[in-house]
């Protein structure tokens, strides 16, 4: 149900305040917690593209300019928690993508 929402306005989204027009849509079709729950329908419904690009472009850096095998892994971990779960505001979260955009400012 999420992605129907999100093809409403597929390029920006709706914004962060847009919480009554997605839920006003959301909990008539609600089916035991599909669609919202995923942290990248989050970010496609609230920021559309350009949002998902800032979320996804550290984890591709992180896994593509480093050879550490425990940072390619974790690059697939935050990219597991990154689709499942709405960690997108949290600033642990952000501090771990962060990593990414170092990897590839620092990349040899």
């Amino acid at each position: 149900e999420g992605v129907r929402i999100w093809l409403d306005n597929p390029v920006f989204g709706f914004g962060f305040e847009s919480d009554d027009y997605i839920w006003s849509h959301y909990v008539i079709n609600y089916r035991g917690g599909m669609g919202y729950t995923s942290g990248l329908i989050f970010c496609l419904l609230h920021g559309g593209i350009p949002l998902f690009l800032v979320y996804i472009i550290p984890i591709v850096f992180l896994y593509i300019y480093n050879n550490n095998v425990l940072y390619k892994i974790f690059a697939i971990y935050l990219l597991f928690i990154y689709i499942t779960v709405v960690v997108q505001n949290h600033g642990l979260f952000i501090y771990c993508l962060s990593l990414g955009y170092v990897f590839f400012i620092w990349r040899k």
